[in-house]
């Protein structure tokens, strides 16, 4: 299923110095949650949202937007 979320990161980052191994401070974390079982989300799962850009106004440039 594609949609416009990730299920998939890259965390960089260092490490202090007490820490640090043959004079290494970066790190690199792969986190792959694509594995996991998700649940799939249904049409009782979502609910309909109207984007508005004034409370007495229906239209943001002209268009309903949902």
């Amino acid at each position: 299923m594609s949609d416009s979320t990730s299920q998939k990161f890259i965390l960089i980052g260092q490490v202090t110095r007490q820490f640090q191994q043959d004079g290494r401070r970066n790190v690199v974390i792969y986190l792959d949650f694509a594995t996991l079982e998700r649940p799939i989300c249904g049409e009782s799962d979502k609910e309909r949202w109207f984007a508005r850009a004034k409370s007495d106004s229906e239209c943001i440039m002209g268009v309903q937007v949902s």
